[in-house]
């Protein structure tokens, strides 16, 4: 039940965040409450959308483990 509650309330959050940019935006209106709560939740999806396929994207280039990566990183380094 917290995340739950825990999520609305980031929802609420961002759609005072909407309100503020668009007090802030002389170009942008927001008509009321609902407006920025419906402007909220479709930034939250776009969000989670693009995170989504972000991780997707850096864990498929990321198939070698942090061990080679560090020697391949210390063996192209010139020797003094």
């Amino acid at each position: 039940m917290t995340i739950v509650t825990l999520g609305l309330f980031l929802l609420v959050i961002n759609a005072g965040m909407v309100a503020l940019v668009a007090w802030m935006l002389p170009g942008m209106h927001v008509a009321g409450f609902w407006s920025a709560f419906w402007a909220s939740v479709i930034v939250s999806l776009v969000s989670f959308v693009a995170h989504g396929s972000w991780a997707a994207r850096a864990k498929s280039k990321s198939s070698s483990s942090a061990a080679d990566r560090v020697l391949a990183h210390t063996e192209s380094r010139p020797a003094y």
